[in-house]
Parts: structure tokens; sequence; C-alpha cells
């Protein structure tokens, strides 16, 4: 299917659909309509959908097992609870377990990922995992 042109879409569609095995089917489509790259920029790890869209104009999608390891730049406490912190690329997360530890300090290596329903946890390293969210 190389070498097909806008104007032979609709014939090598029809050649691909009269391919019987599901596998070498869908094989044909992909060879036709290349699938997009969902895995999400460094810069834009932890953002949101709106917050993605935002950004670019268009919504992302997060890789599963997707983590993020960065260094922390610095650690602010906040007035009513929680934490920011400000990581080495200026990605700005806010922590809203407590870190009875004080492992959130900077210059620390932690790890960011994906947790339930949208949630994501910030594990510094030798610590617990911390619900955290992406502010900006």
């Amino acid at each position: 299917m190389s070498g097909t042109t806008l104007a032979d879409a609709p014939s090598a569609t029809e050649d691909c659909r009269a391919i019987p095995v599901a596998t070498e089917r869908l094989a044909c489509y992909d060879a036709l309509f290349p699938p997009k790259d969902h895995a999400v920029a460094i810069d834009e790890f932890g953002l949101s959908a709106s917050q993605r869209l935002e950004r670019r104009g268009e919504p992302g999608e997060i890789a599963a097992g997707q983590r993020l390891e960065a260094r922390v730049a610095s650690v602010r406490r906040l007035p009513r609870g929680g934490t920011e912190v400000v990581l080495d690329s200026g990605a700005v997360w806010r922590v809203t377990d407590p870190d009875p530890s004080g492992a959130l300090r900077p210059d620390a290596t932690v790890q960011v990922r994906p947790g339930a329903i949208g949630t994501f946890l910030m594990t510094p390293k030798g610590s617990r995992a911390l619900r955290a969210r992406r502010v900006r």
C-alpha cells in the first residue's frame, strides 16, 4: 500500500476492507493511516486534558506506565496545608499529602506517576508516595 495518494485512498481502503484476516486488515489500514503517537511531552506530564488544550490547542494522553523522574528545584509549604513543589523543568506541583519524613526538599529526586482516576503520585527517593496534582 505504500505510495498511495489521497486520490487513491477510496480504492485503497476498499482493498483493505476486502482482506479477510483481521490483523492483516488492520495492518493495511495502519499503512494508509498511521496511528497518532499519544505520548505526552515531558513538559506536559501531569497536566489535565484541559490544561494541555489550553497550552497547545489539543488534548493529549498519558501512556500507560509512563513515569517522570525529576529533581526538585524548590519546596514551599502552603499556609492552608499542602506543599508546592517546583521541579527542575519548571513544572509546579501541589502535594496534598503530608510529608512527615521531610523527603521533599531542594535537590531531592522524585518520581511522578499516574495514580487512580486522574490523580498522580509523587515519590521522593527513599520515601512513600504522596498524592499530587500539576498546577502549571
